[in-house]
């Protein structure tokens, strides 16, 4: 059983929501360009999912929020690309499905993981080469 969200909590959500929203929708558009509309029902289940979680096992910090939101679109794109007929082969779509694989299976590196998909993003292939060395 779960107990009721206290108004605070609530205030909390609505809050960090409010300041993750702009960057969850970039994000998405840049994943789906030409498609606005699909970007944003993408971030609006993505984000139904996290109001989910936040009343079912409590409050994350907006870090683990805003990767818990860009996986869920990323997993529905991927479902998306599935559905159409879609090859995954851009770059970003390949490389975050072998990440997103080994999330799946579980292995305890979630954190590890998250934080990766999140420092991979919105880097060119260049600045992604000068990082990695």
């Amino acid at each position: 059983m779960t107990l009721p969200l206290d108004t605070d909590s609530e205030n909390r959500l609505a809050t960090l929501l409010r300041e993750v929203w702009d960057e969850v929708c970039a994000y998405a558009e840049r994943r789906l360009p030409g498609d606005p509309q699909q970007a944003e029902d993408l971030v609006q289940e993505a984000a139904a999912d996290l109001v989910r979680r936040w009343h079912d096992r409590g409050e994350v910090s907006r870090s683990r929020a805003v990767a818990m939101l860009k996986t869920s679109i990323k997993r529905d794109i991927v479902d998306l690309w599935r559905s159409q007929g879609r090859r995954l082969t851009s770059p970003v779509a390949v490389d975050d499905r072998v990440l997103l694989d080994h999330l799946d299976r579980d292995t305890g590196s979630e954190h590890e993981i998250l934080a990766l998909l999140i420092a991979l993003d919105d880097k060119t292939w260049s600045q992604l080469g000068v990082s990695l060395g």
